[in-house]
């Protein structure tokens, strides 16, 4: 036997089984791996019992002497005693169960569905795609996947990573910014404290009063300072049209952007059913930013 196989491989390398877990995995492993190296029915007979341990092997010694032929027999009754060991295999039916949870990110939700996907035994593509797609709460992914569908699975989670990039983007700078304001709202006392000393005081003498500016000019002054302070910026009227949508153009200009400002609304009166991934909020989608 040793003569027929390869010299550098090694059957204790191989996983030996012990009649715990899917007899089934084991046996098309092995097949595989002595096909491979160009090893006949009869080695694939005399090698296979090096595999097993525990039960297996106990398995193994029962078998009297002349009655198996072929490695096929004896994968089928190896099988068929260690039937109940088989891992039951999920229609995809089960896939139909699996929903975004709550506050979960998408790459959680795809990477979740993928490890059940691994379960269904025969899966169709289109199955998974709309179980994929409608398992996804309301956000731009799902806006993007129904305004155009997917190819195929693979299309489809393509996509869906570009969407996750933005999403993780935009949660770093959500924490940046946090950060900052934090870091800002420590130091105000101390930066109040060093102007009010730093503040020039008056060199009038003592006992020397100020010269009073004439009302006339004060309420002009005042005028012309609340107009500097309070006119708001001018707007455009009129801009250039997008060759895409407020959703994908910001995916591929996302490094140039600059950082959002805070939602000013009040919680309580924005939509929740809106997600915008540029400020990472709700109220509003992508399409109704005005910011962008």
């Amino acid at each position: 036997m040793q003569e027929l196989i390869p010299p550098n491989f090694k059957l204790s390398q191989f996983e030996s089984y012990d009649g715990t877990s899917d007899p089934v995995d084991h046996l098309e492993a092995f097949r595989t791996m002595m096909l491979l190296h160009g090893a006949p029915d009869t080695i694939l007979c005399r090698a296979f019992p090096s595999t097993l341990k525990g039960a297996a092997r106990n398995w193994y010694s029962t078998l009297k002497s002349g009655t198996i032929f072929s490695f096929d027999q004896m994968s089928h009754q190896f099988v068929a005693h260690f039937v109940s060991s088989r891992c039951p295999r999920k229609g995809s039916e089960f896939l139909m169960n699996i929903r975004q949870r709550e506050g979960e990110s998408i790459r959680a939700y795809i990477n979740r569905f993928n490890v059940a996907v691994l379960e269904v035994w025969n899966l169709d593509q289109s199955v998974a795609m709309a179980a994929l797609k409608g398992g996804l709460q309301k956000n731009d992914l799902l806006f993007s996947l129904e305004k155009k569908y997917p190819r195929d699975f693979a299309d489809l989670l393509a996509r869906a990573e570009g969407y996750v990039r933005a999403e993780e983007a935009f949660k770093m700078k959500d924490e940046e910014t946090a950060r900052e304001r934090q870091a800002g709202d420590s130091s105000k006392p101390a930066v109040g404290k060093r102007s009010r000393e730093a503040q020039p005081r008056s060199r009038s003498p003592p006992g020397h009063k100020r010269a009073h500016t004439l009302p006339r000019v004060r309420r002009q002054r005042s005028l012309n300072h609340g107009v500097r302070r309070g006119s708001p910026p001018g707007r455009f009227c009129n801009y250039a049209p997008l060759n895409a949508s407020k959703t994908q153009v910001p995916m591929e200009v996302r490094e140039q952007l600059p950082r959002p400002e805070r939602m000013r609304t009040h919680l309580g009166k924005r939509n929740l059913n809106k997600f915008c991934l540029y400020h990472h909020d709700h109220g509003h989608d992508m399409e109704e930013c005005i910011q962008l």
